[in-house]
């Protein structure tokens, strides 16, 4: 989308005015000297947004379908995320851990889908 700077963080300011969820973001890497794997916190405290929907029922076969809740994590697009991060989100007084998808970047945000979120 080609808008001007100034609309672009007008839009950005106004999205994120209306976010109050906040996200730690831990990255693994191999220190191959050692040999081993190091994680450090990439971000911490970032203000977010998370959003839930449901995916469509997949099996029908039984009596009672089962839908899956699809956590999406949307972050300012200054937050680089990367695919497996483990990501630690603060909700409405609920923690929810998962790990990061691939990254979308957005004109507004930078948008992830979480897999295997763990609520708290």
């Amino acid at each position: 989308m080609n808008l001007p700077d100034s609309m672009i963080q007008s839009g950005k300011s106004a999205v994120q005015a209306l976010w109050s969820d906040t996200a730690t973001v831990t990255r693994e890497a191999d220190n191959e000297e050692e040999q081993t794997t190091e994680t450090w916190t990439v971000y911490e405290s970032i203000p977010c947004h998370l959003a839930q929907t449901n995916a469509p029922a997949l099996d029908t076969s039984e009596a009672a379908a089962l839908t899956e809740p699809v956590f999406t994590l949307e972050v300012d697009t200054a937050v680089i995320l990367h695919d497996g991060d483990a990501v630690t989100v603060r909700h409405s007084g609920q923690t929810f851990k998962g790990l990061a998808g691939l990254p979308f970047h957005r004109t507004f945000c930078n948008a992830v889908k979480l897999s295997g979120v763990r609520i708290a």
